[in-house]
């Protein structure tokens, strides 16, 4: 029964310092460069109903650049009242993906050599701030859906 409080307290540290300050602050700036393009399209499906192809900034054309999957389950998030449709609501998804998988590299690390490595690879991870911040985990594009896949695919991996 010991063993497990020293899991249990490198995970706490892990939510509380890494996961929750991803959600502080996601309106604190505009939409901004890809973030803009991914907005307009939750926007339009949301406006005109046509959920199977989002539409593309400047000139309302297809967005066939990226799957559709993430903006589906952003729109609807926003349709059935879950999320707002502000800045917020387009960002938190982002930044719940991001989370999770952190949780996921803190239990691949703990897996790998015990609770101190997932702890220390999950705080690596935080202080890249290019990984947060350069289109990336709490900017509202397609990296934290992508870094929660390979996190979460690396983990079941391992543990098969």
């Amino acid at each position: 029964m010991t063993r497990a409080w020293p899991t249990a307290l490198a995970l706490l540290a892990v939510v509380c310092l890494c996961c929750a300050p991803l959600f502080v602050g996601l309106g604190g700036r505009d939409l901004g460069s890809d973030e803009a393009i991914y907005a307009y399209a939750v926007d339009r499906i949301l406006d005109t109903g046509e959920w199977l192809t989002p539409r593309l900034i400047p000139y309302d054309g297809p967005n066939l650049e990226k799957p559709p999957l993430k903006l589906w389950m952003l729109a609807g998030a926003i349709h059935a009242g879950v999320l707002a449709r502000d800045e917020v609501g387009l960002r938190l998804l982002d930044a719940l993906f991001s989370s999770v998988a952190f949780v996921y590299v803190f239990w691949l690390g703990r897996r790998l050599a015990g609770p101190v490595c997932g702890l220390v690879a999950v705080l690596v991870l935080f202080t890249q701030e290019r990984l947060l911040f350069e289109h990336g985990l709490r900017s509202m594009n397609m990296e934290a859906a992508l870094f929660l896949a390979y996190c979460g695919g690396a983990y079941h991996f391992a543990r098969w």
